[in-house]
């Protein structure tokens, strides 16, 4: 199926993340992840995603936390932007700001998948020290 900048413009929220590693499938921020993806019309695009468990903290200031404290809010919190192009049934975001640095600069392809409302976001396979890791990701708009 080939995708249309108007299947997927607007807002989605997220529904589910689910890590395929190897054989095992986990959930990345929990299992009611909490999250906010923005397609423009102009090619802009923008990912946010947390656990809704995530703990605040106690400083009430993010320069000034713990070591710990800090490495707690990197570890629950994943967003990146930038530019996106549709080529056929994927989706090419060209990463511009991430909270995982090693994303910066590079072009994150996803399938995308329509179905009863969802779009599910499926990530390319990687190899993390020699075990195939992929991901599904479900918004609704």
């Amino acid at each position: 199926m080939a995708l249309k900048p108007e299947d997927i413009i607007g807002v989605w929220n997220l529904v589910s993340w689910i890590q395929h590693r190897g054989p095992e499938d986990n959930f990345p921020m929990g299992e009611n992840p909490v999250g906010r993806f923005l397609y423009t019309p102009e090619g802009q695009m923008s990912a946010h995603i947390m656990r809704a468990d995530r703990p605040v903290m106690t400083t009430g200031d993010f320069v000034t936390g713990s070591t710990e404290e800090k490495a707690a809010a990197f570890g629950s919190f994943m967003g990146y932007c930038g530019d996106y192009e549709i080529v056929g049934d994927q989706v090419f975001h060209d990463v511009k700001v991430a909270s995982y640095p090693n994303w910066t600069g590079q072009k994150q392809a996803r399938t995308a998948t329509l179905k009863n409302g969802l779009l599910v976001l499926s990530a390319a396979p990687r190899n993390v020290n020699g075990v195939s890791v992929t991901a599904d990701l479900t918004w609704r708009r």
